[in-house]
């Protein structure tokens, strides 16, 4: 999902995601994702992700636009490469 932004942070990443995380817990326990954040001068970025399956949620707002883009990966790898994957993901996305 891709939304335009205004120029105006009206929600910290780290709000968002756990927004996102608490609204979508789908009979799972809050404690057992692993959460992350990121935040680079071109963008903030956040994702989250349970161990028991595939599914990696991830948020970003480009800076200083607030440009907003929500992407889930499902791949099927251990807690680390999962992790890295979604920083990689976070830390290489160029908005235009």
């Amino acid at each position: 999902m891709y939304s335009k932004g205004d120029g105006v942070q009206t929600r910290s990443i780290e709000d968002i995601t756990e927004t996102y995380l608490k609204g979508l817990l789908g009979g799972y326990v809050y404690e057992d994702f692993i959460k992350g954040y990121i935040k680079q001068a071109n963008l903030h970025g956040g994702f989250y992700f349970n161990p028991e399956n595939f599914r990696t949620q991830i948020f970003m707002y480009s800076k200083p636009n607030e440009d907003f883009v929500w992407a889930t990966i499902e791949i099927n790898l251990n807690e680390a490469d999962r992790e890295a994957l979604a920083r990689d993901f976070i830390s290489k996305t160029l908005f235009r």
